[in-house]
């Protein structure tokens, strides 16, 4: 079952920043850290040779997305071009494209590796895997990208990318206020229709929580500071959450990030 992603996350992926080999040998290559990005800047746009216009956009995307500037990027594409992707609603034309970008959530400490570079005119294809620190993403994200090339720019960008995967990966902040209330004295918490039951829980320091989902969803418990996890936690499935100090703890699924919840702990 897709996960309603579109109402809970607006993310992009297109996060590859890599540099590929020559010819159709299939390379793997990490993005460059945001200080090597900085001191030896992406050559400029238009580029003639296809896969070094293709590498010159993953170095300067990869400095956009640890920077979060983002208006170098429309310079890499046709006035006319456009993106596809079935995360982000995909934009056309230069403002459109900056727009795309814009809606990537925050990330930190991030790497991507690429494999399967392939140019057949007049396209590249390129396969990715990207990271980023904790609290940014769980884990990792893997896709697809397809840049249609004219005259040394990009014209058109496909992408592909698992819908539901992206969702468990990404971990964008809460979209909803936290519940509030003294709470019920509980250590079990059911997760049913996107909602944590009962929403509010008092515990004594050192409780171990539990949850069970009892969703068709997946879903996952994650403090307001990413601080505890759970991971996902799929349908039929339990996770617990030990709270070994004092203190309010809002939390929420990353997956669907307007379900909200707290635990107070020894209050």
């Amino acid at each position: 079952m897709n996960r309603p992603l579109f109402t809970a996350l607006a993310v992009g992926a297109a996060l590859l920043a890599a540099l590929g080999t020559r010819g159709h040998t299939p390379a793997r290559t990490r993005a460059p850290s945001p200080g090597h990005v900085a001191q030896s800047a992406a050559p400029q746009p238009p580029i003639d040779d296809p896969q070094q216009l293709v590498a010159a956009y993953y170095q300067a995307f990869a400095a956009a997305v640890n920077g979060g500037d983002f208006s170098a990027l429309p310079a890499f594409f046709t006035p006319d071009a456009g993106i596809d992707s079935p995360l982000v609603p995909g934009g056309s034309g230069t403002g459109g494209i900056l727009a795309f970008y814009q809606k990537l959530p925050p990330l930190t400490g991030f790497t991507v590796e690429t494999s399967n570079v392939d140019e057949s005119d007049p396209y590249v294809d390129v396969d990715w895997r990207f990271r980023a620190a904790p609290g940014s993403m769980r884990d990792y994200l893997d896709g697809h990208d397809s840049f249609t090339i004219d005259n040394g720019l990009i014209s058109y960008l496909t992408q592909t990318v698992d819908t539901d995967a992206a969702a468990q990966a990404f971990m964008p902040p809460p979209a909803a206020p936290a519940p509030r209330g003294q709470g019920v004295a509980k250590t079990r918490v059911r997760i049913n229709s996107f909602t944590y039951m009962p929403p509010v829980i008092r515990v004594p320091v050192g409780a171990t929580v539990t949850w069970q989902n009892d969703d068709a969803d997946a879903h996952t418990v994650t403090t307001d500071d990413k601080s505890m996890d759970t991971g996902v936690i799929e349908e039929g499935v339990s996770a617990t959450l030990t709270f070994a100090v004092a203190g309010d703890f809002a939390y929420y699924c990353t997956i669907h990030p307007g379900m909200r919840g707290r635990v107070v702990v020894g209050q």
